[in-house]
């Protein structure tokens, strides 16, 4: 007897199709995830003092560009015994559509403002939203990030988008009681940063740099 006789079948989306074979490749990789606490709160406030509306996640690209010219291991492919390092950083953005997840491309991430950043996020979530996005648009990434900080949770552990060797998932900024220099509590914002890397590309000893810089790259706006 068919336990799911009842259940109506049909072939998944063609998105969902590709997703399936990405993951089912990514899980043959020999990973490992390192994960490190960020302060926030200058970096909050930076934002701020831009006085536009511009995404969050901008911000972090910029600035996850910044860390990854200075740790290109993280920021290139492997394929079969094959490595390479790219000279660009082509950001990999996940962004969740109506057909499910998709990792859009932002091209030369590096080269560009912040203002760009948002605007080039604003067009390709318009266009994924109605499943206009170009192939151009969703291959080439060297890196990816996963920010799921909008959905509320504290921490995310993202899987690998081969053949990129890294992709860094956010979760969303929370507040915790801490002490200050003098000992006494304040409440401070706090953001988890989880790193998944290729260990056929890169050790536990690169990611965790990597990592830090990153971690640096944000908390220098505490002082701004």
């Amino acid at each position: 007897m068919n336990d799911y006789e009842n259940i109506k079948m049909k072939k998944m989306p063609a998105i969902r199709r590709v997703i399936s074979r990405k993951m089912t490749e990514a899980w043959a990789v020999p990973s490992f995830n390192i994960t490190t606490e960020i302060s926030m709160d200058g970096f909050l406030q930076y934002r701020k003092s831009y006085g536009k509306n511009l995404s969050l996640t901008a911000f972090i690209v910029s600035d996850l560009s910044r860390a990854l010219k200075k740790h290109p291991k993280l920021n290139g492919i492997i394929q079969g015994e094959s490595f390479g390092m790219s000279d660009a950083v082509h950001m990999g953005l996940a962004l969740d559509g109506p057909d499910g997840l998709v990792v859009v491309t932002l091209r030369d991430a590096d080269q560009k403002s912040i203002e760009e950043l948002h605007e080039e996020i604003r067009l390709r979530m318009e266009e994924l939203e109605g499943r206009r996005l170009s192939m151009d648009h969703i291959t080439g990434a060297t890196f990816t990030l996963s920010n799921l900080g909008a959905f509320g949770v504290s921490s995310c552990r993202a899987v690998l988008n081969p053949p990129q060797v890294g992709i860094l998932g956010l979760g969303g900024s929370m507040k915790k009681m801490v002490p200050d220099s003098d000992g006494r509590p304040v409440v401070r914002s706090y953001m988890n940063g989880t790193l998944t890397a290729d260990h056929r590309a890169v050790d536990g000893a690169d990611g965790a740099r990597f990592l830090q810089c990153f971690k640096q790259i944000i908390e220098e706006k505490e002082g701004w």
